[in-house]
């Protein structure tokens, strides 16, 4: 029974980890020396770059409620998930299919929507029909703005619709 207990708490406590946007204010970007690419707005709660991680590195698998996440892999490489990786990760290895993988985009969106908790400034992304960030987002107390290719939010928030460039 205090098995049980420890593990509801546990899980409650795992799931109220919310990214708001006054999470990020006063976090400093660190210099980054990256043998990959450079993920924009990569980091924890979208707030700083991280690098990409490279072959045999552990990478996220599948996305797990409450964990921080351990990166995503480079161009070219996947995230495969192994036998004994706890919490979701898994290792960066070359990709050997054509096996579609999903954008950013498309994972931002399923990450929000299994997302219970719901806030005024919470945004679920749109994404097109190639799986890229629209230009324009809007969250959830009907502010809208405009989103670069990698979904990070340029210039600001306005209430109502607002007029983004193509990306």
């Amino acid at each position: 029974m205090i098995c049980f207990a420890v593990f509801v708490v546990f899980l409650g406590a795992a799931n109220a980890i919310v990214c708001i946007p006054e999470l990020c204010e006063g976090v400093k970007q660190v210099p980054l020396n990256c043998a990959g690419s450079v993920i924009k707005g990569g980091g924890f709660c979208s707030c700083t770059d991280v690098c990409a991680k490279m072959e045999g590195e552990t990478c996220q698998a599948r996305y797990m409620h409450g964990i921080i996440p351990a990166g995503s892999c480079d161009t070219g490489l996947v995230c495969k998930e192994g036998q004994m990786m706890a919490f979701g990760a898994g290792t960066c290895v070359k990709a050997t299919s054509k096996r579609s993988t999903k954008t950013k985009c498309q994972q931002m969106r399923m990450s929000a929507m299994i997302t219970m908790i719901v806030y005024a400034s919470k945004w679920t992304p749109d994404c097109d029909a190639d799986g890229n960030f629209t230009p324009q987002q809007c969250d959830f107390s009907g502010h809208c703005f405009c989103v670069d290719a990698m979904g990070v939010m340029q210039g600001s928030k306005v209430l109502g619709k607002v007029d983004c460039p193509s990306n």
